[in-house]
């Protein structure tokens, strides 16, 4: 008997108004997303990359519900929750958890650690004093920090133990689903392997579903069972990491491989470099959003927007000359 996923998007949008003048009037829209669709089976990460810009952190946000959709379905454990209102969703924020880009910015630094973790636990009426202070401590530590410097204030901390404060703040609910939009960017490499292991760890021990969102190829291809590629508010790619890091068929993931630095010099003319900017989500090409900087573009491309389409099992590619590229 197949088991449907933990979450499954259709047709996510979101879009921005952008308002101008004295009477702050409509004047432009920003499509931050556009018509996005995948599913995440549960305990599996799906890695999401892409250039800054191009939609990865709304759609966390929005998977989360700090965005509400502008259109399309958002399904968690069987349940419609893109059109929930905001009295609707407190239950569900005990599900759905996310670990923010900057851990100092998301503490509040008057208020110590232990109280910080407290916190969720208070508004959503969980166990007594005593049971939440021992829940609190069991937690700290085990994400590899020591219970005694939980009366300690944010400032007190490093980057990478502040990141693992975040860590278990996202986790005190005890959550299904976790959202990580750049959890270890800021932080050292050295650090950044601890966080990364420990992540692994949790989700083993826990049982969790992570969106793992990220600008590092390498570090999603080490934590990541899929990866979606997006650009310009839309996915272009989604196949196992063996698949996207092996045999791309998007020509926009191919750019983004041939960037990763490598410790051995290549052949000259090897690297593919795209010309340009990416373009304004406020005013996207028509067709394909990749055209304008794509080598390969026919006027299909300049027309037609290309479907999310399997080309190989379990591996998706929204291009129009996928085949040809590969």
């Amino acid at each position: 008997m197949t088991t449907s996923p933990l979450l499954e998007v259709r047709g996510l949008s979101v879009h921005f108004p952008i308002v101008g003048g004295l009477l702050r009037r409509p004047i432009g829209t920003v499509q931050a997303l556009t018509e996005v669709s995948f599913s995440i089976e549960k305990g599996e990460t799906l890695g999401v990359v892409g250039e800054s810009g191009c939609g990865k952190t709304t759609l966390g946000r929005a998977l989360v519900r700090l965005y509400r959709p502008t259109a399309g379905s958002i399904r968690f454990a069987g349940r419609e929750i893109a059109d929930l209102e905001h009295s609707e969703l407190a239950p569900l924020r005990r599900e759905l958890q996310m670990i923010f880009q900057d851990p100092f910015g998301s503490l509040n630094p008057r208020m110590s650690i232990r109280a910080a973790l407290e916190e969720p636990l208070l508004i959503h009426g969980v166990a007594d004093r005593s049971a939440r202070r021992a829940g609190v401590e069991e937690l700290f530590e085990l994400v590899g920090m020591r219970s005694e410097d939980l009366d300690k204030f944010p400032h007190e901390f490093s980057g990478g133990q502040r990141q693992r404060i975040c860590i278990a703040r996202a986790l005190v609910l005890e959550p299904t689903l976790v959202v990580a939009d750049e959890p270890v960017s800021a932080l050292d490499v050295s650090i950044q392997a601890q966080v990364l292991n420990l992540l692994v760890e949790l989700q083993s021990r826990l049982n969790l579903t992570y969106v793992f969102i990220s600008h590092d190829l390498a570090v999603v291809k080490y934590i990541a069972d899929r990866v979606a590629v997006m650009y310009l508010g839309r996915i272009v790619e989604l196949a196992a990491p063996d698949a996207i890091y092996g045999r791309p068929r998007h020509p926009y993931t191919k750019a983004l491989l041939s960037a990763i630095p490598q410790l051995r010099t290549t052949v000259r003319g090897e690297r593919e470099r795209l010309p340009g900017d990416p373009p304004s989500p406020n005013r996207p090409p028509p067709g394909c959003g990749f055209h304008t900087r794509c080598k390969y573009a026919r006027d299909v491309c300049r027309s037609e927007v290309p479907s999310l389409r399997p080309i190989d099992e379990g591996h998706l590619v929204a291009c129009h000359l996928a085949e040809e590229i590969g």
